[in-house]
């Protein structure tokens, strides 16, 4: 008989941005291991609510069970958008355990748990053999408090997913798990096409908690070059008003013709737009979230579809290509 699995977020699912993506990749991940999968998730309402399935947004098969669990939308309260950040960490952490115990009552006895919200875990994990929780970000206040709990608890596995986020969880009393994301092999694998101009381009989020990414900088200085080089710039993602920002830098600079700026595709179109770039970017900013926390999935993918690609953050610079098929990576500078 086949393991069952409740993967579980406290998030807007399904979403535009890389955390569902994820989510679902995890869920697949089990399927493909011979396990029954149960995606539990929230009723939202805000703003920023997709009202699409989940199976039907990610275009996954039947073998992925989606569960939306009833839910008070805080998020959609002016009340909330309007009160200082810290107020809103404390009231999410506060509907996290809340809508936890709605989810007890909606299990359908699962083996395991996987979940990135250490409050969920903290509530839920009693009622799992095993659970797993994958670091990802700093993890403040209340998680923070979680994640203490958590790491003492043998039925508790941790992941951490950079080397920043394994080290802070090195204390566990299970060894954590060092586990960097991966690509989906089939859906990234290579595709060669031939084409005149040198192409750069970038594909996801433009920012995160309201932290640009760098793609515009990257933009000005692409702009620089295609004075003396003739280049063409490929950019995918969102938010809008930040593409909006890129596309008045190009057109004040006369560029409009050598850049072509979309707004969000479906994930499984993502590999046919990179394959389209000679090199790809991911011109991340100089903070601790980024420098420290993120994940390196975007270079995986650029890396798989054999492109030269351009990491920079804070503490390192590096480049990655492929030769003959074999991975090679040059660090070309490390700043402690």
């Amino acid at each position: 008989m086949n393991k069952k699995v409740a993967v579980i977020t406290f998030a807007r699912f399904p979403s535009e941005m890389a955390y569902g993506i994820h989510l679902v990749q995890i869920a697949k991940s089990f399927v493909e291991n011979n396990c029954d999968v149960n995606v539990y998730y929230p009723k939202t309402y805000n703003l920023k609510t997709i009202n699409e399935l989940p199976g039907d947004y990610y275009k996954v098969n039947s073998d992925i069970n989606f569960k939306e669990i009833e839910n008070v939308d805080i998020t959609s309260f002016k009340i909330y958008r309007i009160a200082p950040k810290i107020l809103q960490k404390v009231a999410f952490s506060i509907n996290t355990f809340i809508w936890g115990y709605k989810v007890r009552k909606n299990l359908e006895n699962e083996d395991y748990l996987w979940s990135t919200n250490p409050n969920l875990i903290l509530v839920l994990k009693s009622l799992f053999k095993k659970s797993f929780y994958e670091k990802h970000g700093e993890a403040k206040y209340i998680q923070k408090f979680s994640i203490s709990k958590l790491k003492r608890d043998k039925n508790v596995q941790m992941i951490g997913i950079t080397n920043k986020s394994y080290k802070e969880l090195s204390d566990s009393i299970n060894p954590p798990i060092y586990l960097p994301l991966g690509v989906d092999r089939q859906l990234f694998f290579p595709k060669h096409l031939d084409t005149s101009d040198l192409t750069i381009g970038y594909v996801g989020m433009l920012e995160t908690h309201n932290v640009d990414k760098g793609v515009l900088n990257a933009c000005k200085e692409i702009v620089k070059i295609n004075n003396d080089f003739e280049t063409k710039t490929i950019i995918v993602g969102g938010p809008n008003k930040k593409l909006e920002e890129i596309k008045k830098f190009v057109e004040a600079n006369n560029m409009s013709s050598y850049f072509e700026i979309n707004e969000f595709v479906p994930h499984e179109e993502v590999p046919e737009i990179i394959s389209k770039f000679d090199i790809g970017i991911v011109p991340y900013p100089n903070n601790k979230h980024m420098s420290l926390y993120a994940s390196p999935m975007k270079i995986f993918e650029l890396a798989f579809e054999e492109k030269f690609n351009i990491f920079e953050t804070s503490f390192i610079f590096v480049s990655v290509m492929f030769v003959s098929s074999t991975l090679v990576v040059f660090i070309v500078a490390t700043i402690i």
